[in-house]
């Protein structure tokens, strides 16, 4: 299934929200994130990321499209709205 995300994006600089999405990187992928002033920081990134630090940013869904691609689930596509 394909899905397309429709939303606001938007900074979070909340460092008790970015010390959670800190842990979840360290517990998931091993990656040694830190959080300073508002920002990851972390001895490595993405080769595409370009270099830390780096902006964490949310995105609150408006609408989300699905799009089955499996004909073994046949032929359908969905819309919700928020």
């Amino acid at each position: 299934m394909h899905l397309v995300l429709e939303g606001l994006a938007a900074k979070v600089t909340d460092d008790a929200v970015l010390e959670r999405a800190a842990d979840a990187y360290r517990a998931k992928y091993g990656w040694p994130v830190t959080v300073e002033g508002g920002l990851f920081n972390a001895p490595y990134g993405a080769p595409t990321a370009g270099l830390p630090p780096y902006r964490l940013y949310e995105v609150r869904p408006v609408t989300v499209f699905a799009f089955v691609n499996d004909d073994a689930l046949g032929a359908s596509s969905t819309r919700w709205r928020f």
